[in-house]
């Protein structure tokens, strides 16, 4: 821990001995500096008053001090020592003797810091405990008379407290006639250390039970040399228990002392006021405990991102004792959640995160809540624990309990003792921050919890009146996600279960095992944006829980083979899925959106698995399946309205009584997107055994379209609803003639009508076009507006006002007044309304000749606009990706790519099921075959356009052969490939078709992630293949690196569907085969030609 921003950082262990009175003092000639002469000065100044004469060997040994290299000749620089036992043999030890007592004996003219050492060495009771090798009496200036002072040979009595001044190597006389028993030359160190040895056996005693700290010392000063060689001649000693301060850098005086079992502590700077600065503080705080923990809470209270390393070094150092920790959790104001980030050594100490969401430089969490003795440029797996506990979480020396693996996160060890009082106070402390979402977000990242903390932070949860209901069914998903997760990556008793039902059979227990074993369950992970590597800043009202976690429904793996079923056991295991899923059902409708299924295709496999029980039973026993289904939760859009809708269709269990049953439903649930395809089968299926006046009410019904809402758009709903009874009347399903009748009038009345829009009635969501529309951009309506109104007024204004015109003034005023326009979606987003029509229209009409002013408004804007926003118009947004966003990166490179990840971001984390190809593609699997990857879809997807945009930065770069790819652009690019869904197959697409110039870009990175692609089996050889095939001879320069893939391709072209495709592959072929330095022999075309075109005549 470091006191001083620029000073020494001081071991905790030395910390915590000092703090129990168990620090012992040895000073040296530095600490008496500059008011007395050093080793060297005092040399100097016994020579020049005995004159020695410029030839003596005296003279020449001091002038090697004086050059700045040794001499020549073999002269070696002796040891200060051997100076003083030259000056002994000429000229005698009491005229030596004498000269220093004269010397030492000057009054000072300088304050020094004596007092300041006298406060650090004191003992519990507070008296001093100091050793010295000086001669001067300084120390007796700053301490009581009373103080016991011992001179060599006798010492205190080390079975006590070493209390008062030893004099290790003599004490000045009291006058120049007393006697002067100074240790000076080489002949008196070599007894007091080695021969006789009394000096070694005392700093050997004194380290057995006290720690020692040198102090004015250097690691070549001859006392140091004689002490520590006096000390290995005469035993071991503890470890950490000598310490030593030396200036200089860290690895030089580390690289000194460490050889020699001292644990040193550099410090820098001009002089020594660094160290002196940082021992007062050390004095203070040692002298008054209480009020700098107090000092120290208080500062904690502002948050780790507020203070200096050196400041979160103290509060890191306060919560590792009990008490500290007690003080720290007991604060008024209570310090913040976000000390975990500190706290928690594996995100403190986590490598940067470079991967997309961040930009340059990238974010490094130790530099937010790194310690100031952290060890610099450690991250996870390279922090070494060196006893002095800097993961505060977890069990540390000096905690009570012989537990070493306790924590409060990932426990380590199957043992749940009572916490520590040390970590039992961090555990309240946090149960009172539930309503920081920091914590939530802590939580999150976290494997397991300690039994205790889960139990406080479950209680906090329940009781805490300042959290929001969405926040409070977060954290309710989040501790279940916790207490449901099993300690092992795979649950081995999910995996036994069927060997043991293969063996025993469906028996009533492993029936009841295999209700619980394959129970959906939460699921918690964090988040899934790596911008979320930061902890989320603010409270509950404006932090969204996909930056604070990723959560989920877990269902079982769908690898799990189960045994075959007898028809006697059918019912009890379909009782038991019946209840795994109602229970799921409740858990979503409890919750709401903020969770969704972790995988999902375990979750179609699930529901598909428990439908086929349900047609067993339902042919076993009709009746007793009508029971259960009379059972199930209504509403339930995410589960069981489907299966409702599909369980109709089967006519060994209704009849006609489906058209009331379909009458019945609630106009969310007749006109739910995902499952219209459903229910239209449904009424085609049991059509025939409807009553005139139940088709009639049913075709009413359609006819009346969706509810209307308040930004619907009034043509979308005729369309749909025609469509949709449309649909009926294409299916051989009769309708009365006067509904038939209003119809054909619907019909007239959508501009644009298509009858190709039936087609689509129970595929997809309803994309409408209509025709021939002219568009009436007048601004005027907004003249005089004021532009806090002009939102509300466009809005009010746009929109059909006849078949085939639209008006539109927002966009008249984007094109004409662009730096106004902006200035109303501004007042708007202060209101917190951002209308993604208004947003459309602004990016898409953008003026190239707008203010720069007003143009880098909108881009700003662009970086905070919620992600609800960006996901309701993802093809303006992808436009902006493609078009725009080169531009501004030429300009502020830094400020695009933070408006590039947010966007992009969104789209990913929030839209990917809409983040596909410009025509509306099926996003449930049960509702149609997702669209092929061809690389017309890619281009026009809102992924595709980001790539795109990426390459058009990419390529203004200019780089050259071998250059590489740029960070901010490669990691972007990789994280793109990672979308989920047909985004990563438009990346791939798109980055495919560029594969040459990329290649030669940056061939390792090609190589890395690229060539796998066109591999014989690779889940992305449609989509790389579609991109590479869609440039004229892209493959050339590539051929032996995909020839594998490229040979393979008509195995897979059946398979894929291929025609347009077929053919460029075979025109690759041709010019493979016959261009000078042909890649493909003859006899490879004649036999995979032959092969793709039975494929093409085949497709």
């Amino acid at each position: 821990m470091r006191f001083k921003a620029d000073g020494p950082a001081i071991p905790d262990i030395l910390l915590d001995q000092r703090d129990a009175g168990n620090v012992v003092f040895l000073c040296g000639a530095g600490v008496s500096m500059p008011g007395m002469p050093s080793f060297l000065e005092l040399a100097e100044h016994v020579a020049n008053k005995l004159r020695a004469p410029s030839a003596s060997e005296v003279r020449r040994a001091l002038q090697t001090y004086a050059a700045k290299k040794t001499p020549g000749g073999g002269w070696q620089r002796p040891s200060l020592d051997r100076i003083f036992q030259m000056l002994y043999r000429e000229y005698g030890p009491e005229e030596v003797a004498k000269i220093v007592w004269r010397k030492l004996s000057q009054p000072l003219k300088t304050r020094l810091h004596h007092g300041v050492i006298a406060r650090l060495s004191a003992n519990a009771e507070g008296h001093p405990q100091i050793v010295t090798t000086n001669f001067d009496r300084l120390f007796e200036t700053v301490v009581g008379k009373g103080t016991p002072r011992y001179e060599a040979p006798v010492f205190p009595d080390l079975k006590r407290s070493p209390t008062g001044i030893t004099y290790l190597h003599g004490r000045l006389a009291d006058s120049e006639s007393d006697p002067h028993n100074y240790i000076l030359s080489s002949a008196d160190l070599g007894r007091a250390y080695l021969a006789e040895g009394w000096a070694a056996r005392f700093v050997r005693d004194l380290l057995q039970r006290h720690t020692v700290v040198l102090l004015g010392y250097r690691a070549e000063d001859p006392p140091v040399n004689y002490l520590l060689e006096g000390l290995e001649s005469v035993g071991q000693r503890t470890p950490d228990s000598l310490f030593a301060f030396d200036k200089g850098d860290s690895e030089a005086v580390d690289a000194k002392w460490s050889d020699r079992g001292v644990r040193a502590i550099p410090y820098n700077g001009d002089g020594h006021g660094e160290l002196w600065e940082t021992l007062e503080a050390w004095a203070e705080c040692a002298g008054d405990p209480a009020a700098w923990r107090n000092t120290v809470v208080q500062s904690s209270a502002k948050g780790p991102r507020r203070l200096a390393p050196y400041e979160r070094g103290m509060v890191a150092h306060l919560v590792r004792t009990t008490t500290g920790a007690k003080q720290f959790a007991n604060g008024k104001p209570a310090p913040p959640a976000e000390w975990l980030c500190v706290f928690d050594a594996a995100y403190r100490c986590a490598k940067p995160a470079r991967g997309f969401g961040t930009f340059a430089p990238p974010f490094d969490p130790q530099e937010t809540y790194g310690l100031d003795d952290d060890l610099e440029g450690s991250h996870a797996g390279e922090q070494h624990d060196s006893g002095d506990g800097y993961d505060l979480l977890f069990w540390r020396p000096g905690d009570e309990s012989a537990d070493r693996w306790q924590g409060l996160s990932r426990r380590r060890g199957p043992r749940h003792a009572p916490l520590p009082p040390r970590l039992f106070h961090l555990a309240g402390w946090l149960a009172s921050c539930v309503t920081d979402p920091v914590l939530a977000w802590w939580v999150a990242r976290q494997p397991a919890l300690d039994p205790h903390l889960y139990r406080m932070l479950k209680r906090a949860v329940d009781g805490s009146p300042g959290l929001t209901d969405g926040a409070r069914r977060g954290w309710m998903v989040l501790l279940d996600a916790l207490e449901d997760r099993t300690p092992d990556p795979v649950d081995v008793d999910l995996y036994h279960l069927p060997n043991r039902i293969q063996k025993h059979g469906w028996t009533a227990g492993l029936i009841r095992k295999f209700e619980t074993l394959t129970e959906p369950v939460y699921d918690a992970k964090p988040p899934m944006t790596l911008a979320a590597r930061r902890p989320p800043s603010g409270d509950w009202s404006n932090v969204e829980w996909r930056t604070v976690a990723d959560l989920r429904i877990r269902f079982p793996p769908r690898t799990v083979s189960w045994p075959p079923i007898p028809d006697g056991d059918v019912p009890w295991v379909y009782a038991a899925l019946e209840r795994n899923l109602m229970r799921t059902a409740e858990r979503l409708r409890e919750i709401g959106t903020e969770v969704r299924e972790h995988d999902r295709g375990d979750r179609n496999a699930y529901i598909g698995w428990f439908r086929a029980l349900l047609d067993r039973l339902s042919t076993l026993d009709p009746d007793k399946v009508k029971g259960h289904i009379a059972m199930w939760p209504d509403p339930d859009p995410r589960i069981f309205d489907r299966l409702r809708l599909k369980v109709w269709s089967n006519s060994r269990l209704f009849g006609p009584e489906t058209a009331g049953l379909v009458l019945a439903l609630s106009d969310f649930q007749f006109w739910s997107d995902k499952d219209r395809g459903e229910l239209m089968s449904l009424l085609q299926s049991r059509w025939e055994y409807y009553s005139a006046d139940q088709r009639r009410l049913i075709g009413q019904r359609i006819l009346d379209g969706p509810p209307r809402t308040d930004d619907d758009d009034e043509t979308r709903r005729q369309a749909m609803a025609a469509s949709c009874f449309g649909w009926l009347i294409r299916n051989d399903c009769t309708l009365p003639d006067d509904l038939m009748e209003q119809w054909n009038t619907m019909k007239r009345n959508v501009p644009g009508w298509d009858d190709s829009w039936v087609d689509d009635a129970v595929s997809a969501p309803m994309a409408l076009g209509v025709g021939d529309v002219q568009t009436n951009e007048d601004a005027s309506v907004l003249d005089g507006v004021p532009v806090g109104d002009i939102a509300g007024v466009a809005l009010e204004n746009s929109g059909r006002i006849s078949l085939s015109v639209v008006n539109e003034p927002f966009t008249g005023l984007v094109k004409i007044r662009p730096g106004r326009a902006i200035r109303a979606l501004d007042a708007a987003a202060r209101r917190g309304e951002f209308s993604a029509y208004l947003w459309s229209s602004a990016l898409r009409h953008w003026p190239d000749a707008a203010p720069r002013r007003a143009t880098r408004a909108l881009h700003g804007h662009l970086r905070r606009l919620p992600a609800e926003t960006i996901i309701a118009m993802p093809y303006p947004i992808g436009e902006w990706l493609e078009q725009r966003f080169p531009d501004v990166a030429s300009e502020d490179r830094v400020f695009a790519v933070e408006v590039f990840d947010h966007l992009a971001e969104s789209l990913l984390t929030n839209g990917s099921e809409r983040a596909k190809s410009l025509r509306g593609e099926p996003i449930d699997p049960s509702a149609g075959k997702p669209s092929r990857p061809t690389y017309q879809r890619a281009i026009n997807a809102p992924l595709g356009k980001a790539v795109l945009g990426l390459l058009q930065v990419l390529k203004k770069d200019s780089p050259e052969a071998g250059a590489g790819l740029p960070e901010d652009l490669r990691v972007r690019f990789e994280r793109l490939l990672n979308a989920s869904g047909e985004g990563a197959d438009d990346a791939v697409c798109v980055l495919s078709s560029r594969i040459a110039w990329l290649n030669r870009v940056d061939p390792s990175w090609a190589d890395a992630h690229m060539i796998p692609w066109f591999g014989p089996s690779h889940d992305c050889g449609e989509s790389a293949w579609n991109g590479i095939l869609s440039v004229s001879n892209s493959i050339w320069h590539l051929f032996g690196k995909i020839e594998d893939g490229f040979l393979d391709l008509p195995n897979r072209m059946y398979e894929w569907g291929w025609r347009t495709e077929a053919e460029r592959y075979c025109e690759e072929m041709v010019v493979l085969a016959s261009r000078d330095g042909r890649k493909l022999s003859f006899e490879t075309l004649a036999a995979v030609y032959g092969e793709s075109s039975r494929q093409a005549v085949s497709t």
